[in-house]
C-alpha cells in the first residue's frame, strides 16, 4: 500500500512558494539588511567611541546621556526642569587636549558664586559640539570628564568662604587643617549635558543655589 502524501498547511505552501521566488528572497534580504543598519545607525555614524576602558571600568559612551543616567530608556522622550540663575559662557579656542579643556572648565566653574562658595552650589555644564569632539577624539566618556572635573574642583579649607556659604557647612575634622581639600559641590549636584549647535568652541555653565533636597533638577518622561 502506497503512502498517501502528507497534507501541507497553508503557511507551508506560502513559505515554499516564497523561497522558490529568488527575486522575493533577495528583496527580503535587502529589507532585513536596511532594518539592521537602522538599528545600529548610532554605532556606525557618530563621533563617540563605541567602547572604552578607564581605570579598570568599561564604558559605552554612545549609550548614555543625562536621562539614561537617571534610569530612563534610551528611546524615551524626557524634559528636565532646573531653576538655574542664567547662563555663563565658557569660551576656549585654544585647548586641544581633554585635560586642558577640563582645567579651563574648572577655572570657570570654581568661580560660581565666588571661588570660596561651596555650600548649596548646583550646576549643569552644557558642552557644545566642538568642545565635545575634543573628548570624543581622546576616547573620554562623560563619566571620565565628570571625574576629572570633580578632582580639579577641590578647594583648600583656607580659601573657603566664611559663614553659611562655606565654613559653617564643614565638619570640625574638615576645618582642622587649612590644607584639607573640600569639594566645590559640597552638598549640591553637578551634571553634564551635551548641547548647542555645530560650530563654535563654546560651552556654558547653568548654576543654581540650593543643596540636595531643596532645589534639584527634575526629569520627567513625556508620553
Amino acid at each position: 500500500m502506497k503512502n498517501e502524501p502528507r497534507s501541507e498547511t497553508y503557511w507551508g505552501i506560502v513559505r515554499r512558494r516564497f523561497f522558490k521566488n529568488k527575486v522575493a528572497v533577495a528583496a527580503l534580504l535587502i529589507v532585513a539588511f536596511l532594518f539592521f543598519i537602522a538599528l545600529v545607525a548610532d554605532f556606525l555614524a557618530n563621533d563617540k567611541p563605541l567602547i572604552m576602558s578607564y581605570q579598570g571600568r568599561i564604558y559605552l559612551p554612545i549609550l548614555k546621556d543625562y536621562a539614561v543616567s537617571l534610569g530612563f530608556s534610551r528611546g524615551a522622550s524626557t524634559v528636565t526642569i532646573f531653576p538655574g540663575d542664567g547662563i555663563t559662557q565658557i569660551i576656549d579656542h585654544i585647548s586641544r587636549r581633554p585635560e586642558d579643556l577640563c582645567r579651563s572648565y574648572a577655572n570657570c566653574i570654581r568661580a560660581i558664586y565666588g571661588t570660596g562658595h561651596i555650600i548649596g552650589v548646583q550646576a549643569f555644564l552644557a558642552v557644545a559640539r566642538e568642545h565635545a569632539i575634543v573628548f570624543y577624539d581622546a576616547g573620554w566618556s562623560k563619566e571620565r570628564v565628570r571625574e576629572e572635573l570633580l578632582g580639579l574642583l577641590k578647594i583648600p579649607v583656607r580659601e573657603v568662604a566664611s559663614g553659611r556659604a562655606g565654613l559653617m557647612g564643614l565638619s570640625d575634622e574638615e576645618k582642622s587643617n587649612p590644607d584639607n581639600l573640600v569639594p566645590k559641590f559640597k552638598n549640591g549636584s553637578f551634571n553634564i549635558i551635551r548641547a548647542g549647535g555645530n560650530a563654535g568652541k563654546y560651552s556654558a555653565i547653568i548654576p543654581s543655589i540650593g543643596g540636595k533636597g531643596s532645589i534639584e533638577p527634575v526629569t520627567r518622561e513625556i508620553t
